[in-house]
């Protein structure tokens, strides 16, 4: 009884540590993830990029100059806090800095209105530097979003 308990409790712990790897995350380009991204849907990945981190736009580009393009959204990774031991990641620190991070892709999710090329859930950084971008625009709403709408003008009421 004693060695069968033992042997589940092994086992359980070899299964909970092969999950936490602390083998060395490979550095990724986001343009490779992104023409691959269901290769590295849920995976931990590690990329090097420039940061904005603002109110409905946190981001991260291959380079500072990918910031403001008009298409630069679907060539960018929309920027979320990831968790390491219960305790979520502040992606704050990073905006208006070329960094470094390590995260959790999902392909699945691509950030606030749908504008980005996946999501990756940072859960380390490192600055690397700074860019020039520091107010840089979010990338504009994908054309049809309800963003793209809520400025048109309404008929008030009882007008034709």
């Amino acid at each position: 009884m004693k060695a069968t308990v033992l042997a589940a409790s092994v086992m359980l712990l070899v299964g909970c540590t092969s999950s936490q790897s602390t083998e060395p995350v490979p550095l990724t380009g986001i343009t490779a993830i992104l023409a691959s991204p269901s290769a590295y849907d849920g995976k931990l990945v590690r990329i090097q990029g420039a940061a904005v981190v603002r109110f409905e736009a946190s981001f991260i580009c291959p380079a500072p100059e990918t910031l403001d393009s008009p298409d630069s959204s679907r060539n960018c990774l929309w920027l979320a806090p990831g968790e390491t031991d219960g305790t979520a990641y502040d992606v704050r620190q990073l905006d208006g800095k070329t960094v470094e991070i390590m995260g959790r892709f999902n392909a699945k999710y691509f950030g606030h209105m749908g504008a980005y090329g996946g999501t990756i859930a940072a859960t380390w950084g490192k600055i690397t530097g700074s860019h020039n971008m520091d107010e840089a625009p979010p990338p504009p709403p994908p054309p049809g979003s309800s963003a793209n709408n809520s400025f048109k003008p309404k008929p008030l009421r009882g007008s034709a």
